[in-house]
């Protein structure tokens, strides 16, 4: 619904990441965005994902005026659930955030939606989510045997090691 501006002194970082899922860019105004994006796309029930979708908009009687608040990601399930996503981290979410964010999971539960107020996730969860996102791009493409092939190698979970193995 909006650009994501990007000048200099800027205190966000602001980007593009290319979903694996979609094949498209998702954009981002920060890294905390970024790697819910991530977090979506690694997601197997998720079949489709943008950023800033759409405007949401209500009166605010009391300052009798005109709101909108746009959530910062949208996805779709594989069963055709929609989830909204405002990404924050909870030590700054301030009364105007409170009232965008308590709007939208209203206007989510009414459309049968899923809605979400994320903070930050675990430093070395996102630390793995970014090391195979960055190869998402078709220029790293492989052969479809070497997909299959991978992709079966880890279809069911197994230790890392062997059973029997000393670790060594």
């Amino acid at each position: 619904m909006r650009d994501f501006p990007s000048y200099r002194g800027q205190r966000h970082f602001p980007g593009l990441y290319r979903a694996a899922t979609t094949g498209r860019h998702v954009g981002f105004e920060s890294w905390l965005e970024r790697d819910h994006a991530m977090l979506s796309d690694f997601d197997p029930l998720v079949k489709g994902l943008a950023s800033q979708p759409f405007w949401l908009s209500w009166s605010d009687r009391q300052k009798g005026r005109s709101r909108s608040h746009a959530p910062d990601h949208f996805a779709r399930a594989v069963d055709g659930t929609g989830l909204a996503v405002d990404c924050r981290p909870a030590d700054r979410i301030d009364a105007r955030a409170a009232e965008s964010f308590t709007r939208m999971r209203e206007a989510s539960e009414a459309l049968r939606w899923a809605y979400r107020v994320v903070g930050g996730i675990e430093p070395m969860r996102a630390a793995n989510l970014r090391r195979p996102a960055g190869y998402c791009d078709p220029r790293f493409a492989v052969s479809e045997g070497m997909t299959a092939a991978v992709c079966s190698a880890f279809a069911v979970p197994a230790p890392l090691l062997g059973q029997g193995s000393d670790g060594g």
